[in-house]
């Protein structure tokens, strides 16, 4: 995901949301990340990718994934992360 994307992540230990802006109106994910679904910002069900890439048409997408799947990707020594503990 490059600079033109933000995300923030979710979970509640066992399921994630990955929540994410694309300035780009698309979204390469990484290699091996697969949502189990895609909503638009307003709820509606987007079409999983059948690529990397992404179509976020309201430049605001929700995913849906296990924690397990997304931990690899996580930076969690972040200034907001010390503020959790």
């Amino acid at each position: 995901m490059g600079i033109h994307t933000l995300f923030r992540a979710f979970s509640d230990g066992k399921e994630c949301v990955l929540a994410l802006l694309s300035r780009s109106g698309s979204v390469t994910l990484p290699e091996n990340l697969k949502p189990e679904a895609v909503y638009d910002i307003d709820g509606r069900p987007l079409p999983l990718p059948a690529g990397r890439t992404l179509a976020v048409p309201n430049k605001i997408a929700y995913l849906t994934l296990p924690e397990s799947r997304l931990r690899k990707f996580l930076q969690t020594d972040t200034r907001a992360m010390e503020l959790c503990e």
